[in-house]
């Protein structure tokens, strides 16, 4: 996977990163998964299983996920994805309407 490339499970993207900003912080699990984004209406969360191999990061309101092995990406509504090693920005699917010119967050 080169740099630039996405990965998507339902309204959540990862972008692979060159590397992520030095002054990102660690985010911590919630009951033992780091969470990438909670569902709007049903609560379902994207969410990784927190291992010493995976970190959740934030830096200026937006996340990002330094992965050292191939890691699992889960969702109640979602088929598992396996999420190769790296670094990501993460992010939200958009939507644009033509006709209104409104662009808008994809809700999961």
């Amino acid at each position: 996977m080169k740099i630039g490339e996405l990965v998507q499970q339902g309204d959540v993207l990862l972008k692979r990163v060159g590397e992520i900003p030095a002054e990102a912080r660690k985010v911590s699990s919630e009951n033992g998964f780091l969470i990438l984004a909670k569902g709007e209406a049903t609560g379902h969360a994207h969410k990784i299983a927190a291992t010493p191999h995976v970190e959740l990061l934030e830096y200026d309101g937006k996340l990002w996920l330094k992965i050292k092995k191939l890691t699992p990406l889960e969702h109640e509504e979602h088929h598992i994805l396996k999420i190769e090693s790296g670094e990501y920005e993460i992010g939200r699917v958009r939507e644009r309407d033509h006709f209104s010119r409104i662009t808008r967050e994809v809700e999961d």
